[in-house]
């Protein structure tokens, strides 16, 4: 699949942007904060229907968008994107919303559009599929557990609706919980706690055991198309093993009903637990992914440049895991991260996109990280303050 067109209203420092894009590798230079990583993120909204950047969502509206024809402050994300199966039209529109005095308010809403249709958000999930690789994965391995979590739940939330809808349960339930077991923190249960928890535990294993599942089906899938990346990009086969470290005491080989049964049993036993810490301390918001090569934590032993090598033949292994999944390769985003890469791991990677095998957007801020006769394939643009300019020497026309 490709994306044939884009169309950005008030997003982030985007006015307005129309543009066509060629279904190779598409290269925006140009300083900081003009706009590169911005673009990128908005397609991943469309892809995943959330932002990978903002913490509210109300940050990716222009800061000086206007209330316009008696609606509120809103951006607005539209792609056109060539499928096997046809042209699709998705759209991502996230707006302001007014307070009980009329006042515009911190919070917003999304609305989801697919051919012009309005449709749910885990029914626009997917239909536009992408991988993401900006300069913070690099710090993937001995970064926040958190931040490999969220690495799992981003390429799964593409390609399983079944698991969108399950994360998206999860963690709303995962915050009322919370909040009881603030609430009771110290203090005596009053009537009909223990029924309250009990549903709240029902809906939290329901939800948590199929994600666990999940995750642990694509690591077991990502794994030998990792080594064989890694393989590839160290020049030497050494054994690299990725691990799933769920902290429920289960086989996450199980089918979803063994890994519920588990979790449930677990959770009844750690309750005293909870009850005096406060807070859910069991489920798959705690789990982690784990590196090895040679038999040796990567984290813990690993060199700087191991760590980045075994990243990077990461993601690419993502990209073929999605191909097998999809029958489609996914667009790959790039986000300044050839700076980031010493010149071997940079030339491997610029390698790979000559060869030409799905879209490719790439962002710098200098032009000269990048090989000519990449240049000279590429769609090449400067970008400066929201506003894109064709580089003369470019493959493509200006759009």
């Amino acid at each position: 699949m490709h994306i044939e067109h884009v169309t950005l209203t008030n997003f982030r420092n985007y006015r307005h942007l129309e543009v066509s894009l060629s279904p190779g590798t598409i290269i925006l230079c140009g300083p900081n904060a003009a706009g590169k990583s911005s673009f990128l993120e908005a397609l991943v909204m469309l892809a995943t229907t959330r932002s990978p950047r903002a913490g509210a969502e109300r940050e990716v509206i222009h800061w000086n968008a206007p209330a316009e024809l008696g609606l509120q402050p809103f951006a607005r994300i539209a792609g056109r994107v060539q499928r096997q199966d046809g042209l699709l039209v998705v759209e991502v529109a996230v707006q302001r919303v007014l307070d009980g005095q009329g006042q515009v308010s911190g919070r917003c809403q999304k609305r989801f559009l697919v051919n012009r249709r309005p449709v749910r958000a885990r029914e626009a999930a997917g239909r536009l599929q992408v991988v993401l690789f900006e300069p913070e994965d690099l710090n993937l391995i001995t970064g926040s557990p958190a931040r490999r979590r969220r690495y799992l739940d981003m390429a799964l939330m593409q390609s399983d609706v079944r698991y969108w809808q399950a994360l998206q349960r999860y963690q709303r339930v995962l915050l009322q919980r919370n909040r009881l077991l603030q609430r009771w923190q110290g203090k005596a249960l009053p009537a009909g706690a223990r029924e309250e928890v009990a549903f709240w535990n029902r809906e939290m294993v329901q939800s948590g055991a199929y994600l666990i599942v999940a995750r642990q089906r694509l690591v077991n899938m990502l794994g030998p198309l990792l080594e064989q990346a890694h393989a590839r990009l160290a020049g030497a086969p050494a054994r690299l093993e990725m691990a799933y470290r769920h902290h429920v005491p289960c086989d996450p080989g199980e089918d979803t009903a063994g890994v519920a049964y588990a979790f449930r049993r677990a959770l009844e036993e750690i309750w005293p637990r909870e009850l005096d810490r406060g807070m859910t301390l069991l489920g798959p918001h705690r789990d982690d992914l784990a590196f090895s090569l040679a038999e040796k934590d990567l984290a813990v032993y690993g060199s700087r440049g191991q760590q980045r090598t075994v990243i990077l033949a990461l993601k690419l292994a993502q990209v073929e895991w999605m191909r097998q999944q999809s029958g489609e390769w996914p667009v790959v985003l790039l986000d300044d991260v050839l700076s980031e890469l010493d010149p071997q791991r940079r030339a491997y990677l610029q390698g790979w996109l000559l060869e030409g095998r799905c879209q490719v957007v790439v962002t710098a801020t200098d032009l000269q990280v990048f090989r000519p006769i990449l240049l000279q394939q590429a769609a090449v643009y400067r970008v400066q303050a929201g506003t894109w300019e064709q580089w003369e020497g470019s493959a493509s026309e200006p759009s």
